[in-house]
């Protein structure tokens, strides 16, 4: 059969967002890993520190759930913004050092395919399987984080993959896992409750959803042209040239800058 990719291709939430947001975009950053030809907003300087906040957010909570003293961290937390967001989370209740498993990263096999997720929090309570997942954009509507990739995709993945994390070595029950989304900048949350029917309709839905991309001989532009705006590939596809304005990214569509990661080792440690 041919296939639209390498064999060894692993799927994740992220790349599975880019294909149903727009399958050209897909095509071309996973098939044919054409480099970026434009910027994604205006103000590139201000987005590359929001990223570079946002994972030096991430390394400083699995610090601290790896068993950091608090107290030394606000000794070096000289980043108002960054110090705020810290404290919210000290004062959430998901800060117990010790009691979850931090950035965990589990591969899964979803029929012929391999699909993998990163998980910022798994936690274990009253009898719960918690995954938190640290968001440091701005607070979306409910109705847009259900409909992300991310939503369905990681709570199959422990259910799939989960007994690699149990003490006594059996897998998760799916009516036991919850999907946490905690926002830094305000401390809400949007939760989601799973269930073993919830886990049976999304395992049938991804298996045809990953058929459906190894089979593709063609991947059209996505209709949706407001997608395009903040698009780096919009050039390529006669969508617009100029970057659209950070200031005007639309709030639902904000999490998606949490979808652009840099590499955690960039990101230094801090220093006692």
């Amino acid at each position: 059969m041919n296939r639209s990719i390498p064999d060894d291709f692993t799927f994740s939430q992220s790349s599975l967002q880019d294909y149903l947001d727009c399958p050209r975009r897909f095509e071309l950053r996973y098939v044919r890993q054409q480099r970026w030809p434009a910027p994604e907003v205006d103000d590139l300087l201000e987005l590359e520190a929001h990223l570079a906040r946002g994972e030096r957010f991430h390394r400083l909570v699995q610090q601290h759930q790896a068993g950091v003293p608090e107290a030394l961290f606000k000794q070096h937390l000289t980043d108002p913004t960054l110090r705020d967001w810290f404290e919210r989370y000290l004062q959430s209740g998901y800060a117990l050092a010790g009691e979850g498993q931090a950035e965990v990263l589990l591969t899964v096999a979803v029929g012929a395919h391999t699909l993998t997720a990163k998980f910022d929090l798994v936690l274990r309570r009253d009898d719960q399987a918690l995954i938190v997942d640290w968001k440091t954009s701005r607070y979306p509507k409910r109705e847009t984080v259900a409909q992300r990739a991310q939503t369905f995709v990681y709570p199959l993945v422990l259910a799939l993959g989960g007994a690699a994390l149990s003490a006594d070595g059996q897998p998760i029950d799916p009516d036991r896992i919850r999907m946490v989304y905690w926002y830094a900048a305000t401390g809400q949350t949007h939760e989601f409750a799973y269930s073993a029917a919830q886990f049976e309709r999304d395992h049938a839905r991804l298996t045809h959803l990953l058929d459906e991309i190894d089979c593709a001989r063609r991947f059209p532009l996505t209709d949706d042209r407001a997608r395009c705006k903040f698009c780096v590939y919009r050039s390529l596809c006669d969508r617009g040239r100029a970057a659209g304005a950070l200031s005007d990214y639309d709030p639902d569509e904000a999490e998606a800058l949490d979808a652009f990661t840099l590499d955690l080792d960039q990101i230094a440690e801090v220093e006692f």
